[in-house]
């Protein structure tokens, strides 16, 4: 059990005083893992603005009742995990946040809730899936997440095998109800975001492709060139394929830039898992991150699936075997843990 937890009551979580994250679609989260609200079409950046939704009943409901000591329908995967004895999200979110905020920022925030759970300070960090853009189509993905499936998810659909047709169909249906390109407005960058730059610690980007939109990089110099980036840390989900010289050197200005590499193989295995991803422009990423500056740390973030299962071992022996002085020093310690635990059973 983590300091807040046992200072503020079970299913106490942080995240809704401090934090928003969004879907691809634009639908507003308590945070990446949270149940989306349901019917309220209006707790959505393609409507709402991130004031209104900070303090809609959505959020002021989830502060009132953590305040009451309840577990909240929508923290689900938080429960269930640490009903099995996992470290939740919960728990690593409240430890971390719990040190780098200090107990009175943390009681100070809870005393300022309103019986109501109205909270009158600003967004702290926030979690974009900048909409569906991408340039790749994982075996392990959907339109909903990546734009280069929604053609081949249609012809999935209609395919004379009623399992797999069915199984295609939703994915083309939960496209088709979502709207994808609010995150290529000026607007909410210029509105939304920017004047919430002198409080922000962190932003975490994925996708779709975050490195991809034109948007998120105009975003990226005003907030390089703002004064304030020294105080914010950064968190990329990227596949590895696009990384621009000139966003490097803004991320240089950032207190701290963590970039996670969705790579499940090297060479071809990668081409085809991550299709058509050209291996060479990975290595190229890795060694840029390599010699990066020393506030950009590089990870990889793999995932574990039927089509790689009997190769991992293999991938981090090749992680291991490249001598990294400075990329993923912690994928390395994964990857060792997971070589072992393998390689033992």
């Amino acid at each position: 059990m983590d300091k807040l937890t046992e200072k503020h009551g079970k299913g106490f979580c942080i995240l809704p005083w401090i934090h928003m994250a969004s879907y691809t679609d634009g639908t507003a989260l308590l945070c990446c893992l949270a149940q989306p609200p349901k019917h309220d079409k209006r707790l959505n950046f393609n409507v709402a603005t991130i004031d209104a939704i900070w303090n809609s009943n959505y959020f002021k409901s989830a502060r009132v009742d953590m305040l009451a000591g309840k577990q909240l329908p929508a923290c689900k995967h938080c429960t269930r995990e640490e009903r099995s004895g996992i470290r939740s999200h919960r728990i690593n979110e409240n430890n971390i946040w719990g040190q780098q905020l200090g107990e009175e920022y943390i009681q100070d925030l809870i005393d300022n809730t309103a019986d109501d759970g109205h909270l009158s300070q600003d967004v702290i960090t926030l979690d974009l899936r900048l909409g569906n853009t991408c340039n790749v189509k994982c075996v392990m993905c959907r339109p909903t997440d990546s734009s280069k499936w929604v053609k081949d998810a249609k012809v999935l659909s209609q395919v004379d095998n009623a399992e797999i047709a069915g199984e295609w169909q939703w994915k083309v249906d939960d496209h088709a109800s979502g709207e994808f390109d609010w995150a290529k407005d000026d607007d909410f960058w210029n509105e939304e975001v920017l004047p919430l730059l002198p409080n922000m610690r962190h932003f975490i980007f994925a996708g779709g492709e975050p490195l991809y939109l034109k948007n998120h990089k105009r975003f990226l110099k005003r907030c390089a060139d703002s004064g304030y980036a020294h105080q914010i840390e950064l968190r990329y989900h990227t596949n590895g394929t696009i990384m621009p010289d000139d966003i490097v050197e803004m991320w240089s200005k950032f207190k701290r830039v963590e970039v996670m590499l969705s790579i499940d193989n090297t060479g071809d295995r990668n081409h085809w898992l991550r299709y058509p991803t050209d291996w060479s422009a990975v290595e190229q990423t890795i060694d840029k991150l390599e010699n990066a500056p020393d506030n950009i740390v590089g990870k990889i973030l793999g995932t574990v699936h039927a089509l790689n299962i009997f190769y991992v071992v293999e991938f981090c022996e090749w992680i291991m075997a490249q001598g990294y002085e400075k990329f993923a020093s912690h994928t390395m310690v994964c990857s060792i843990l997971v070589y072992y635990t393998i390689h033992n059973t």
